[in-house]
């Protein structure tokens, strides 16, 4: 095949699976700028940035991203709620493209077409999936007690969702050292016998940055979970003398979710943030008495590709670099909350992002090891099961947002 097809393959599948996204996403917006309390009070207070003159000291919320990104919109879209409104609906539709963009590979083929399709499709169902929810369909509660990997009822978690995946894949390559012999090396990028492109230059850590940068002003929800599990694999490889960039880890990764943290802490200065140990009492809040069975039903895909595969997983780094990331965002949701008003839940955020990480990662290498065998096994079967339950729940909570008894019915 030659590389113009390739080129055309790649994009194709892109093009399609992010104007399907949209499309799935364009209906929902305007039930939710209306019903959602988030999205008006996030369009209002990007309209009144607009309106202060956007400077920083007039910033109405720390994670700005997706106020600039509306009032940028607003340019085109004279409406405000039709402005945030098309801001979801693009990221929608970026997040899906990356989503397939990382799927592909994985599925090789010897059909093109039938690779394409297969990871469309793959990337929509990455794009719904959720917990395991059909022990509580009948109470309607899809929500509460879970750690859902998509929300619809908050914008900065959707705008955040493609920068958090870019910048996990750009953390990993902090590690990624190519070994000899190597095919190519020009302009400061080198090509590994694998044919998998490592950026070592002043451009590979300033677009990292700028990735870093842009996911930490989405929500910095992701990125505090990413740097402690960055630290962990780090210590890991000094232990095992192990190589390390430690320019694209300090500069490319570690600043700037360093400056827009110490940022945002000024900004929330005047003490009406901080936080508090205080084990387990947000999640007993939301679900008395039955959250510590939907954590489980909501890694029951990620956790059985894990065990079915141990051998094979314990030496992934992409995959164990996003279970530290969960880890720790896990971590923050149960035994942290906000003394100033602990149901908010606001750590739950970074269980949700993270866990959506963890999925599509999961995902890939399940489908690396399924090409590897060659052949069902009753290991790939359960996988695959479980796989198709939290799809299933996916697809039950995209269809609940519709619910005529409200946008919160199903929660």
């Amino acid at each position: 095949m030659r590389l113009g097809d390739e080129t055309r393959v790649r994009w194709g599948g892109m093009i399609v699976t992010a104007l399907l996204m949209m499309a799935l996403m364009l209906p929902l917006m305007p039930i939710a700028v209306v019903e959602s309390a988030d999205y008006r009070d996030h369009i209002r207070d990007a309209r009144l940035w607009a309106e202060a003159g956007m400077s920083l000291q007039a910033a109405n919320r720390p994670h700005f991203l997706f106020h600039a990104l509306t009032i940028g919109a607003h340019t085109v879209l004279p409406d405000w709620n039709a402005a945030g409104s098309a801001v979801i609906v693009i990221i929608a539709g970026v997040t899906g493209a990356i989503v397939y963009a990382l799927l592909r590979p994985a599925i090789g083929t010897q059909s093109r077409l039938r690779g394409d399709a297969l990871a469309v499709v793959g990337a929509l169902a990455l794009m719904l999936i959720a917990p395991v929810t059909l022990f509580t369909w009948a109470e309607r509660n899809l929500y509460f007690g879970y750690i859902p990997a998509h929300v619809y009822h908050n914008p900065t978690q959707n705008v955040l969702k493609p920068f958090a995946l870019l910048f996990f894949v750009c953390a990993l390559r902090v590690y990624l050292t190519p070994q000899p012999p190597l095919r190519a090396r020009r302009g400061g990028v080198e090509r590994s016998e694998t044919g998998v492109r490592l950026g070592w230059g002043v451009r590979s850590v300033a677009l990292t940055f700028v990735i870093g940068l842009c996911a930490t002003l989405a929500k910095p929800s992701f990125s505090i979970c990413l740097l402690p599990a960055l630290g962990a694999v780090t210590l890991y490889r000094l232990y095992r003398r192990q190589p390390i960039n430690w320019l694209l880890l300090i500069f490319g990764v570690g600043a700037p979710v360093a400056l827009v943290l110490a940022w945002q802490y000024f900004f929330h200065r005047s003490g009406m943030g901080g936080f508090a140990l205080d084990p387990f009492r947000v999640m007993d809040f939301l679900s008395p008495g039955t959250w510590h069975w939907k954590f489980v039903m909501s890694i029951l895909f990620p956790a059985a590709v894990y065990l079915a595969y141990w051998r094979q997983a314990r030496s992934q780094l992409d995959l164990n670099l996003a279970w530290l990331a969960f880890g720790a965002s896990t971590a923050y949701l149960y035994f942290l909350n906000e003394p100033r008003d602990f149901t908010s839940a606001n750590f739950w955020w970074s269980a949700q992002i993270c866990i959506f990480v963890l999925l599509v990662i999961s995902t890939i290498f399940f489908v690396r090891q399924l090409r590897a065998q060659q052949r069902w096994t009753w290991e790939a079967a359960v996988c695959a099961l479980l796989l198709a339950l939290h799809v299933a729940s996916g697809v039950l909570w995209y269809v609940a947002q519709y619910d005529a008894a409200g946008f919160y019915a199903w929660w």
